[in-house]
């Protein structure tokens, strides 16, 4: 089995994210509502620092889950 690259497996993980996303209905709504809530975090300053980015990977460890 040959090893891929990092960027070779980056590069599966961001086409695998846009495929669900041009053909997965809930996946464009939760998308579209993430960013929403952290535009709007950042504009209140509801979250400080390293929260936000907490947050983040709170976000993206849920979608894998």
């Amino acid at each position: 089995m040959k090893s891929r690259s990092l960027i070779e497996s980056f590069n599966y993980a961001v086409s695998g994210i846009i495929y669900t996303l041009k053909t997965e209905r809930n996946m464009r709504i939760h998308f579209v509502i993430s960013i929403i809530v952290i535009l709007l975090s950042l504009f209140f300053l509801i979250f400080q620092g390293g929260e936000l980015l907490l947050l983040f990977f709170y976000y993206i460890i849920g979608i894998y889950h």
